[in-house]
């Protein structure tokens, strides 16, 4: 199998995520489009099998 960085879904499902039902809170806050300095929010990837 050729690992590669082919994601497993599509990766608009994680920005359609509904965090306002979220219980935790976070500090700043963060979202999908925003998941913290530094951090990217991406679907896995064939590639990451072997991380």
């Amino acid at each position: 199998m050729l690992l590669d960085e082919t994601p497993l879904f599509d990766p608009s499902l994680l920005q359609e995520l509904d965090w306002s039902s979220n219980t935790v809170s976070f500090s700043p806050p963060i979202s999908p489009s925003q998941p913290g300095e530094g951090l990217v929010l991406r679907p896995l990837c064939t590639a990451d099998l072997d991380r």
